[in-house]
């Protein structure tokens, strides 16, 4: 019962939160997005308070699950920081425009509209082949700040359970591999002028990211890539010398991570879901001298094969500036670095005897 009602709370607030942004009632946004951060809070409460009980019904163990999927649905759609900067530019008369397009109408109606400001595109799944996606060109609007991309994942699910259940002579199954080859075509024909700040990938079905995402963005401050479900390889983006913000979510086929540690303005990192990586070793920190020189936000949640945190190689300095660092859900996690001087709010949410076998080390001098 309440697992409907964590569901029904959710959709209820997406629905009024999709409606009034068409509406144009962008007020009554925010008010709805502080609404879904009061619901994944409380959430968030119940779910520690069950873990430190250390629940064993079966019942409220399964529904504690659906539970914490709902969370990582909220959190997956909310994401505060880019929902503000995507806030502040539509409030802002003097910012930009706002522009919503799904892909069933055309990316050719963009051609010669130098848009300004934020562009979302859904329903990438209906574009053809890259010579459609190139005529949108995006590549020269040079006014535009935020990008979101997104496909719709339910057309890719509905062709796998085709698959399943007709598919006698292959085409179902072939067809499915050519729509999926189709999304790689696809986003490598968006590609973005540089100029762009605010990038989002979303419910991406591709297997490999473009390659002008590691090198072709020099301006961008945050990116988001989200629900990417077969992506095996992240971006080498640790070119991206002006990111503060990146967050990996939903992630399931990515093993390991990129030199995150060489992105000179990093600020803030999360990972959620990434359900295949088992450790951050010497991968994650990349060569030099240091790594994550001005972090400061750092979440680790929802990985439940994470075994082992290493530490940065001996004489290296890393996280100097890290100030909050969450642990959430990782119960095979049993090996952290052994210093984080800067770290002033710690959530934990994993295994408590992790935290008691740290702390009477001094790794986190500095807790309030």
């Amino acid at each position: 019962m309440a697992d409907v009602v964590a569901s029904g709370v959710l959709n209820s607030v997406l629905d009024r939160l999709t409606n009034r942004m068409v509406e144009g009632r962008l007020v009554d946004v925010g008010a709805e997005l502080k609404k879904l951060e009061g619901t994944l809070s409380t959430i968030r409460d119940v779910l520690a308070d069950a873990e430190e009980r250390q629940v064993q019904d079966k019942a409220l163990i399964g529904w504690l699950r659906r539970l914490k999927d709902v969370a990582y649905d909220i959190d997956d759609l909310l994401d505060k920081d880019f929902a503000k900067n995507r806030k502040r530019s539509l409030t802002d008369p003097e910012s930009s425009t706002t522009s919503w397009m799904k892909g069933t109408c055309g990316l050719k109606e963009l051609n010669g509209h130098n848009l300004e400001g934020i562009l979302s595109i859904t329903s990438l799944e209906n574009v053809k082949n890259f010579q459609q996606a190139r005529e949108a060109k995006l590549i020269e609007m040079d006014g535009l700040k935020v990008l979101s991309l997104r496909w719709d994942l339910d057309t890719y699910k509905k062709q796998m359970e085709a698959c399943i259940r007709t598919d006698v002579e292959g085409r179902s199954r072939q067809g499915l591999i050519n729509a999926l080859a189709v999304a790689e075509e696809v986003l490598d024909g968006l590609q973005p002028h540089e100029n762009l700040t605010l990038f989002a990938i979303l419910h991406y079905p591709g297997k490999n990211f473009p390659k002008w995402l590691e090198s072709s963005l020099p301006n961008l401050v945050q990116l988001q890539l989200s629900s990417c479900f077969r992506c095996e390889t992240l971006p080498r983006i640790s070119q991206l010398h002006n990111l503060e913000t990146l967050y990996l979510k939903k992630l399931p086929a990515i093993k390991s991570l990129p030199p995150l540690g060489q992105l000179p303005a990093l600020k803030v990192l999360h990972l959620v879901s990434l359900l295949a990586v088992n450790s951050l070793g010497s991968e994650f920190y990349g060569p030099g001298d240091g790594a994550f020189p001005v972090l400061e936000n750092l979440s680790l949640e929802h990985m439940p094969e994470l075994e082992e945190w290493c530490e940065a190689s001996a004489g290296r300095r890393s996280f100097p500036r890290l100030s909050e660092l969450r642990l959430l859900d990782c119960p095979k996690l049993k090996e952290l670095p052994t210093s984080f001087p800067s770290v002033e709010q710690l959530y934990l949410c994993t295994n408590s005897e992790l935290l008691l076998s740290y702390l009477p080390r001094g790794a986190f001098p500095n807790l309030k």
